[in-house]
């Protein structure tokens, strides 16, 4: 739980890059909600986290596999033409669900 409030600030420990904005802890914020409230997409969640993450997750603070923000600003900005903007928990839900049922698909074909 020590990790969490610095990923939620959007700390970038040791690489001397300022805090994110506000957007990043919204859309932590209402991904952590939607898990919450919504346990059944937990393992979508899971498999689109991992699908998003970072390379070399695992060789830099957090030590999470989060996605790189460039990547999270152009998917933001490709979908809503801002790439700042927060997706609402139920679009959150919409875009697993979706993405799940396209792996499913993939794998039959």
């Amino acid at each position: 739980m020590i990790i969490f409030p610095a990923i939620l600030r959007g700390a970038r420990a040791s690489t001397g890059r300022s805090e994110a904005p506000e957007g990043d802890a919204t859309l932590y914020w209402n991904i952590a909600k939607m898990a919450v409230r919504r346990p059944r997409l937990v393992p979508y969640l899971v498999r689109a986290g991992w699908a998003f993450r970072a390379r070399d997750w695992y060789r830099r603070p957090p030590f999470l596999p989060l996605p790189p923000r460039s990547y999270m600003e152009w998917r933001f900005d490709t979908a809503y033409g801002d790439p700042g903007h927060v997706p609402s928990i139920d679009e959150l839900e919409r875009y697993l669900v979706w993405s799940a049922r396209m792996r499913a698909l993939m794998r039959r074909d």
